[in-house]
């Protein structure tokens, strides 16, 4: 009876013993508790993606010459030009003004993802490919560090007045130049047969893409001729979009193709005269 009395009491003592334990790691962990709470896990704000745009606003010019003419009878050549050095003060005005440049190709994903530029947002653009963006133009956009699209004639590449291949290529390696069709030998679109105008569009494509080795995804109507006709051959070659030579600043997702463009002149009444005023009259 003893031996069993003895066992009975250590038995209880282990029992207790455990107890107690337990009830000093609970009693430590509600201390913890209490000066390290818990951090509720925060629940995640749904993703809001933005809807597409209807509409945008915003400014495409287009250039041709950037030079100083020489022939003053030239007067289509002069109706086209723009100085050097105004060109470069409009892009100095740009600049300290803190306008951003876009490619023409970023205008169907911009529409589409619903992401609204600045206000502050212009493209550039030249057609034709004279080579005196190459030698006047060129340089002052790296100055700036401003993109552009340039518009090439496929087969006049290397003709006296225009830019050669190797120019060209120059430009597509910089990372700030977009290469854009603006046909084989610039006809006016709608007025030439359609199987012709129809080799004219695929055959420019083709041909730029072929000499570069860059995708080719934009298209320039020459001298802004094109109707329904032309305009469904360009989708058919599959550009994504293409521009016109008609005024305007609003771009709309439905008319892709026959987006608007400003003249050079447009650019300086709003921003360049007041820049001006500002640089010598304050």
């Amino acid at each position: 009876m003893a031996i069993i009395g003895i066992a009975f009491v250590i038995f209880a003592a282990g029992v207790i013993f455990s107890l107690s334990n337990r009830n000093h790691h609970a009693f430590r962990s509600s201390l913890s508790s209490l000066f390290h709470p818990i951090t509720p896990t925060p629940t995640s704000k749904p993703i809001v993606t933005p809807a597409p745009l209807g509409s945008l606003k915003l400014p495409i010019v287009m250039f041709h010459y950037v030079e100083y003419v020489q022939n003053s009878g030239d007067t289509l050549r002069m109706k086209l030009d723009t100085s050097p050095l105004v060109f470069d003060f409009e892009l100095k005005a740009l600049k300290d003004n803190n306008y951003q440049t876009y490619f023409v190709r970023d205008i169907p994903a911009i529409l589409k993802s619903g992401n609204v530029p600045t206000q502050k947002s212009i493209v550039l653009t030249f057609d034709d490919g004279y080579e005196d963006f190459y030698q006047n133009v060129f340089p002052l956009l790296k100055k700036y560090q401003f993109k552009a699209t340039i518009y090439i004639i496929a087969n006049f590449i290397g003709r006296p007045g225009f830019m050669t291949e190797s120019q060209i290529q120059e430009l597509v390696n910089s990372g700030i130049i977009e290469l854009g069709a603006h046909t084989l030998t610039h006809p006016s679109l709608k007025s030439i047969p359609i199987d012709v105008a129809k080799i004219q569009i695929f055959g420019s494509k083709q041909k730029l893409e072929e000499l570069f080795h860059v995708p080719v995804t934009t298209f320039a109507y020459p001298g802004g001729s094109y109707n329904d006709v032309v305009v469904e051959f360009v989708k058919e070659a599959s550009f994504s979009a293409a521009l016109t030579t008609k005024p305007g600043v609003t771009l709309f997702a439905d008319h892709l193709f026959e987006l608007p463009r400003i003249r050079p002149g447009f650019l300086t009444i709003p921003l360049i005269k007041s820049y001006f005023a500002k640089l010598f009259f304050k």
